[in-house]
């Protein structure tokens, strides 16, 4: 049984898992042409939210971020400024619509309004927005929680969205093996 990690070691894994997402994602804006990526996973609970809030407050410093939340409501945690959070009923009110086959439309407006748009999809095989973006989107990845997703339930996760679409698998939530207090004493 695992037990619940404390507030600092999950900003201190939220850090370690978002600098080189927000550095790749950086790397792929260009003037005029921002970058999309979709966050989803296998199951509800693996950490989508968690990571997407981490990236946004990664980039927040560097670029204008749009975050858009999957479940359509507020996000969980407190986002820092620099950081416009949306719904997608709010998209639909611009003319900007995230359901339906016709994603490219929707896609290339928010490349053109913010540097990095971050889309928290529902889990991929439960909702089929995700696998609707896979083909809209400059990067796609897939949130596995160690020692709760289990590897067929990814495989067919990614299979679903197409191997070649996944930019990556982002591992979230790694208990490494040094003891807790050798942990804190070298972060």
């Amino acid at each position: 049984m695992f037990r619940r990690r404390s507030s600092s070691e999950q900003r201190h894994n939220a850090r370690e898992v978002c600098l080189p997402l927000a550095t790749a994602l950086l790397r792929d804006a260009e003037p005029g042409r921002g970058v999309v990526a979709v966050l989803t996973s296998t199951y509800h609970g693996e950490g989508v939210t968690f990571i997407a809030g981490g990236l946004a407050a990664a980039l927040s410093g560097q670029c204008s971020v749009l975050l858009v939340p999957a479940d359509g409501s507020a996000h969980g945690s407190p986002l820092p400024s620099g950081v416009t959070l949306q719904t997608v009923a709010e998209l639909r009110e611009e003319g900007i619509r995230l359901r339906g086959t016709d994603l490219g439309p929707a896609v290339a407006a928010l490349r053109h309004r913010h540097h990095v748009t971050i889309i928290e999809a529902p889990p991929a095989g439960q909702d089929p927005l995700a696998a609707a973006l896979a083909h809209q989107v400059d990067h796609l990845y897939v949130i596995a929680r160690s020692g709760v997703t289990r590897t067929a339930a990814l495989q067919r996760t990614v299979g679903l969205l197409g191997a070649g679409r996944v930019t990556g698998i982002i591992l979230n939530d790694v208990r490494g093996l040094a003891p807790a207090w050798l942990r804190r004493m070298t972060a």
